[in-house]
């Protein structure tokens, strides 16, 4: 069991060493909000905004002892996934800073997918800081992020939309984003998934303040939503 413990602490620690160097060192000319910074993206939120991560993997840092604390059938599974997480997530940030994006938009729906395998070995109504929770707001987090990659390889690539402007796609992503937001809060009983999505959006709002006064209307309508569905949504009974 010592073996999966420090697994994952060291892919872990692999992530976060990498998300210090993606936030505030300089590997190629620009750090990565530099880079970010650079291009009109609509769905950038503020930059305080992509600080939270840390807050996040302090989370995720006593997800793993309490993990380890508690081991039951599913421990050795779940260390495994995550894991692969982690590695995933350090490997994006290198991809970031390359930008290289292809593999940035592969090694996003990968996480996801490796996300959410980790987080379906958990029940429904499971609000435990030791349990389904940390995994919530990660899993959350690496969803809302793949709406921001999909808009930064638009613009990168000057992708004209089939003749739609900039907003209108931006709103359509945006709109898909809190779609599947109040999805997994209906399906899966689940109120921290959302949680990243209205800080994100947010963020966005703050962030085109009145330049895309379209945008930024939809996207506080859409976090109000959010909001709500969070509060009042009854999950389905099953399971």
């Amino acid at each position: 069991m010592l073996l999966y413990l420090l697994l994952m602490i060291v892919s872990f620690g692999s992530a976060v060493a990498c998300s210090i160097i993606f936030y505030n060192w300089h590997i190629t000319a620009t750090n990565a909000l530099s880079t970010i910074t650079r291009y009109p993206v609509l769905l950038s939120p503020t930059h305080v905004i992509y600080m939270i991560v840390f807050i996040l993997y302090a989370f995720m840092a006593y997800w793993i002892w309490q993990q380890y604390k508690h081991q039951h059938t599913l421990y050795q599974k779940r260390a495994l996934y995550f894991s692969l997480a982690m590695v995933i997530q350090a490997l994006l940030y290198i991809a970031w800073h390359k930008e290289n994006l292809t593999y940035m938009l592969l090694l996003q729906v990968l996480l996801i997918a490796i996300a959410y395998l980790l987080y379906r070995t958990y029940p429904k109504r499971d609000y435990q800081w030791t349990g389904r929770l940390p995994l919530s707001l990660y899993f959350g987090w690496s969803s809302v992020s793949l709406l921001f990659i999909l808009e930064f390889i638009f613009v990168y690539h000057n992708f004209h939309g089939f003749g739609l402007s900039r907003p209108f796609w931006a709103i359509g992503l945006l709109t898909l984003g809190a779609i599947m937001a109040l999805y997994i809060r209906y399906r899966y009983d689940d109120i921290a998934f959302i949680i990243p999505f209205t800080l994100n959006y947010i963020g966005i709002a703050i962030h085109l303040q009145f330049d895309e006064m379209l945008v930024t209307a939809v996207t506080l309508f859409l976090t109000g939503s959010m909001l709500v569905g969070m509060m009042y949504f009854q999950p389905k009974q099953q399971e």
